[in-house]
């Protein structure tokens, strides 16, 4: 069974999962889930299109900790501003339980209660997105949720 976490190794070369700045920032300033409506499912080359075009820098990222099969994206919003992970499944399904792995990794790791890492979170329909520098502001999640497609 692959492990769940990177191994020393490959931390020095990759991205921590979720540090604990995130879920400190979490704790402190929370993030209300929006929610989703309607079916079929989003898929990530019109959603980097957008993004791209929208002016931020979208890039395809090889997450092995959070591997959507349909792939994953590094979104930057500029110099100072969050980086975002956009995990996408191939439905539903498959983006909670990527969600629910999040969750109970970083719970376990960090030792933060699940509903605060939840709140700094974000699942719509097939997609799981959060940051590593905290929760989106408004602006920020209103970006990328216009251009999931």
């Amino acid at each position: 069974m692959e492990a769940l976490l990177p191994s020393p190794e490959q931390q020095v070369r990759t991205r921590p999962f979720l540090p604990a700045s995130f879920l400190l920032t979490a704790l402190a300033f929370g993030l209300a889930g929006c929610g989703s409506s309607g079916g079929g499912s989003y898929t990530l080359a019109p959603t980097q299109k957008c993004l791209d075009k929208a002016g931020l820098a979208a890039t395809r990222d090889k997450n092995t900790v959070l591997k959507g099969s349909g792939g994953n994206l590094h979104v930057l919003f500029g110099y100072g501003s969050p980086e975002v992970y956009v995990v996408f499944g191939k439905d539903a399904g498959e983006a909670t339980a990527i969600e629910n792995r999040a969750v109970s990794e970083t719970e376990r790791h960090e030792g933060i209660k699940r509903s605060v890492i939840l709140a700094g979170v974000q699942k719509l329909k097939n997609v799981f997105f959060y940051s590593n520098f905290g929760p989106l502001t408004g602006i920020e999640r209103t970006k990328i949720e216009a251009c999931l497609h």
